[in-house]
């Protein structure tokens, strides 16, 4: 098989059969800051993984002609991942910064490419590996633009200073829209401008927002509040849940269909030395409360396995494991 046959296949094996059908939305509470997400898909397999900071990457792209971009993580993060090690759905670091991932159909990327290029999932990585802020994560993103290779999508860009933007592909071009402050910041699978009037919104933004509006929080624990209001917008395609304690640097999550006890995981006792092995552990673990302390090495095997799920023809994955063995930190890999 040559390799533009190879590349060919490659895309075709990885188009998914369902659709990210998430939904993100906010609560600012006596100077915290917390996130909920909910996670849709056809499977629910998948790893809260622990990313280092001072990592040397390169972008991973499936065809020729176009320039990979190249950077250094200045932040460690953690981050969801269900498609396999650097290329997450979505993900905190240690300065506070959240991204996350949602289809959108109508986004519209360029056609033309004049700066580095990557993938509409690993700029999540980019952006959480050098960026603090949702100013910086816009700074970053106009250094590069992203060739989708399986979904159109957007991205809610969330900071410890209280500001939430989207990040939308919008006639070929980004365009970061600011969440007024203290507004209701809600994302799903619309438009930005097609949150932003309650009396337009969609279902599940509407549940949301009508969660947030009806439903005072009342001196309840804010983590237990987010999580009633994800069973407000949950689905039958439902399979995580998740809620960013941004200004304490947590993660709280479950799988919502198996082993539904929640986790957490504290970014605060986290070691992000690129030296380091990798900690990771599966987001249907059987654990209950803080599993800083539980996170095992993560190995080649295991990313292969999340690999298989998305590139299901074998003959695929030395290609892309290749790409990991480029990843690396002064001069020790990371794998």
């Amino acid at each position: 098989m040559n390799f533009k046959k190879i590349i060919a296949v490659m895309i075709a094996a990885i188009i998914p059969v369902s659709s990210y059908a998430c939904t993100v939305f906010t609560l600012n509470d006596n100077g915290g800051r917390y996130i909920a997400r909910s996670f849709d898909w056809d499977y629910g397999d998948g790893v809260v993984l622990v990313n280092p900071r001072g990592a040397s990457k390169t972008s991973l792209l499936f065809e020729e002609g176009i320039a990979s971009a190249s950077w250094t993580s200045q932040y460690g993060s953690v981050t969801i991942n269900q498609a396999a090690d650097e290329f997450p759905m979505s993900g905190m670091n240690e300065a506070g910064l959240t991204i996350d991932v949602l289809i959108l159909s109508k986004s519209k990327f360029p056609r033309q490419f004049t700066k580095p290029v990557m993938n509409e999932v690993q700029v999540i990585q980019y952006l959480l590996d050098t960026a603090a802020t949702v100013d910086e994560a816009k700074a970053q993103v106009e250094k590069i633009q992203i060739k989708p290779f399986a979904e159109r999508v957007h991205y809610m860009v969330c900071d410890v200073k209280s500001e939430c933007a989207a990040f939308e592909y919008l006639n070929g071009e980004m365009v970061v829209s600011k969440y007024a402050a203290y507004s209701k910041q809600i994302l799903a699978n619309d438009l930005y401008s097609e949150t932003l009037d309650p009396r337009k919104m969609t279902t599940r933004p509407k549940a949301a927002y009508d969660y947030l509006m009806q439903t005072p929080l009342d001196g309840r624990d804010p983590i237990a509040y987010m999580m009633t209001g994800l069973q407000k917008v949950k689905l039958p395609s439902s399979r995580w849940q998740m809620v960013y304690n941004v200004t304490g640097r947590q993660i709280s999550f479950r799988d919502v269909n198996a082993n539904k006890n929640l986790k957490m995981i504290d970014l605060n006792k986290v070691d992000f030395s690129c030296s380091k092995v990798k900690g990771y552990i599966d987001i249907s673990n059987a654990f209950e409360g803080e599993i800083s302390n539980k996170l095992a090495n993560f190995t080649q095997a295991r990313n292969e396995v999340l690999l298989s799920q998305v590139l299901p023809d074998p003959q695929l994955i030395p290609y892309v494991t290749a790409y990991y063995n480029q990843l690396n930190c002064a001069s020790t890999r990371l794998h």
